[in-house]
């Protein structure tokens, strides 16, 4: 991460807020990096940040740090850290497109439960890339209208190894292998996800770590890692 608004994106996608993060001026900075991280490699989201603000805000702060005044301190770096934040904002509006902004309002309206509670409920379990991969699904299907594709879709991209199969007598059943420990909390993610892209007279049937035997499949017929369908 280099820049304050990469900090606050990569915030959001683990689900944390702007107010959870906290900017610092930073006395020994690089001249290059706009974020100080002792460890440039470091993949967490740290809540307190230390910023370059001559970087690329020097006609903001360049009369903010006078070296002789020294009083003030927890005021300037509050002020600071509320700065720090709007331009943040500016940054991450700049950089958006007419496509984001509508995920945004789709992410709005159904945490305001304009889908129903259910699905309200079930989609505050999803982190925010995950949200705005369910959303950009939705909006696929206002122009698509294809929903049991879209389900598939949006499984397989939130869930990397899940295979989803159709069944041959029943038709309205579609079983969902997500290679993952059962819980509740995916169970109740991929109900949401029905009730958002499937027709009411669809089920579905989730299957965890092992798999109903496929015939002809040699890694679907291990004794002790099937499940009787």
């Amino acid at each position: 991460m280099k820049y304050i608004w990469e900090l606050i994106a990569k915030a959001k996608g683990k689900g944390l807020q702007p107010t959870d993060l906290t900017f610092l001026p930073t006395k020994d900075f690089s001249p290059y990096l706009e974020l100080n991280f002792e460890d440039l490699n470091d993949d967490t989201v740290p809540t307190v940040a230390e910023v370059n603000p001559y970087y690329r805000f020097l006609t903001v702060f360049k009369d903010y740090f006078d070296p002789d005044y020294h009083g003030d301190v927890t005021i300037r770096h509050e002020l600071f850290n509320l700065i720090c934040h709007y331009l943040a904002e500016l940054d991450t509006y700049m950089g958006m497109t007419k496509r984001e902004y509508e995920l945004l309002f789709v992410i709005h309206d159904i945490e305001q439960g304009l889908y129903g509670h259910r699905i309200r409920d079930g989609f505050s379990l999803f982190d925010w890339l995950e949200k705005k991969v369910v959303a950009e699904n939705l909006l696929r299907l206002y122009t698509l209208g294809e929903g049991i594709y879209l389900f598939d879709d949006t499984v397989r991209k939130l869930y990397k190894k899940a295979t989803i199969y159709g069944n041959l007598t029943d038709k309205d059943v579609l079983m969902v292998h997500l290679l993952v420990e059962e819980s509740d909390v995916h169970t109740r993610r991929i109900q949401c996800l029905k009730n958002i892209f499937l027709a009411c007279q669809y089920d579905v049937d989730i299957y965890w770590i092992h798999l109903f035997g496929i015939m002809g499949i040699d890694g679907a017929m291990k004794q002790g890692e099937m499940v009787m369908y």
